[in-house]
């Protein structure tokens, strides 16, 4: 499949950037897949509730009290991962993108994210600004930083190109352990269903394409008119 060989292609250009090889690798073209399956999104309502979930509790009994006492389990981890989909759900960035942030790529003078070029899927740094409702979060999220990065890695474990970052298999494991919660059985949910989102409801507000592509990395206005399909506010309101 193209996704599978794109892939790989992915691990060629960090390969290549690593070593320093040739541009032509570092910047290698993905495949187009002309026929993918239709990109599956949340709702409103459903994207609240996932980012509502609070962490699963526990019941423990007090060697002092005697007392039954309810705790979060691992709420500190919980909540950073809450941090991490709420970026994507209210910026359209990629998954990658947020996991490299780091202090000084998060600008509140300017309140935007700023995406480096060495971590963008386009090879093309980007400003995004960063959603009111989570700028509190944000702003907690850096002043408790330790290593640079808002988002590292748990154990010590570096990506390809040696970041200590979370990686792939964390925010996919994170982000269907909380799908199974809400009982949401609907096929094709990925992470990357917050961005596919967070795009299609910019076009049913009517956010002119350009001004959509320029804030979630698109490099081609073709990527994102893909998406004006999925919108389906407008018919909905001729129906009624």
């Amino acid at each position: 499949s193209s996704s599978y060989c794109n892939d790989i292609v992915c691990t060629v250009r960090h390969y290549a950037r690593y070593k320093h090889l040739p541009k032509s690798l570092q910047k290698y073209p993905m495949l187009r897949d002309h026929h993918s399956p239709e990109k599956a999104t949340l709702s409103s309502e459903e994207i609240s509730l996932f980012l509502g979930l609070k962490p699963v509790k526990t019941s423990l009994l007090s060697p002092f009290s005697g007392k039954i006492i309810e705790r979060y389990i691992n709420k500190r981890d919980f909540d950073r991962w809450t941090l991490f989909f709420k970026i994507m759900a209210f910026s359209g960035m990629r998954c990658g993108e947020v996991a490299h942030l780091r202090v000084e790529d998060v600008d509140f003078g300017r309140n935007v994210f700023c995406v480096r070029q060495e971590v963008s899927k386009t090879n093309e740094s980007r400003l995004v600004p960063i959603a009111p409702n989570i700028v509190g979060e944000v702003k907690e999220a850096v002043k408790n930083c330790t290593n640079g990065y808002l988002f590292p890695s748990k154990y010590g474990s570096v990506d390809l190109c040696g970041h200590p970052v979370v990686q792939n298999r964390d925010w996919h494991y994170n982000f269907h352990t909380r799908i199974k919660r809400l009982g949401i059985k609907r096929s094709r949910l990925t992470p990357y269903s917050l961005r596919h989102s967070f795009i299609t409801a910019l076009l049913a507000e009517d956010v002119a394409l350009p001004k959509v592509m320029k804030i979630v990395g698109h490099r081609r206005i073709e990527t994102t008119f893909r998406y004006t399909h999925l919108v389906t506010k407008d018919i909905q309101l001729a129906i009624r």
